[in-house]
């Protein structure tokens, strides 16, 4: 079993499929998100990365709804360089007028959050069979922040 929560808000999980179920939950609500600011975007260059942003949680919702079926996938269960870009900037709220860095810094901080309740959980787990399932969705939110930091240090940093 493991339990998750701030204050009053506990999540509980005592089964793998639970825990791919709240994965689930969490992949919608990241597509969601990107959808939604991709449809606000003032800039067409922003746009086209939240469209794409979308379509990568797409990926991992299928990815996610594979692995509770029993199906063979491909999350990442090794964990590239971590750049440590995100650790150092700011968080903010996106508005529709953001630019390229503004929606890579938001990527990767919200990628990197969702990294860390993935090993905060697994930190916490007894359970073998549910921990390796949390370890590697957070190596493979690990990886999608890593290429977040990676356009940001290539179309950001090397510009300044």
């Amino acid at each position: 079993m493991v339990k998750e929560g701030k204050g009053d808000a506990t999540v509980d999980f005592n089964s793998v499929d639970e825990v791919l179920e709240f994965a689930l939950g969490q992949e919608v609500k990241a597509a969601e998100f990107y959808r939604k600011f991709a449809a606000q975007a003032a800039h067409p260059g922003v746009k086209k990365m939240c469209e794409e942003m979308a379509a990568e949680e797409d990926r991992h919702q299928q990815m996610i709804s594979d692995l509770r079926a029993g199906l063979p996938t491909d999350l990442a269960n090794d964990r590239v360089t971590d750049l440590k870009i995100s650790d150092y900037l700011r968080s903010f709220h996106l508005d529709p007028d953001a630019d390229q860095q503004d929606l890579l810094i938001a990527a990767m901080k919200s990628e990197s959050r969702a990294e860390r309740l993935y090993l905060d959980l697994a930190a916490r787990c007894t359970t073998p069979a549910i921990k390796e399932v949390l370890l590697r969705l957070a190596a493979e939110e690990g990886s999608h922040k890593d290429a977040f930091e990676k356009q940001y240090d290539d179309n950001i940093l090397d510009q300044n």
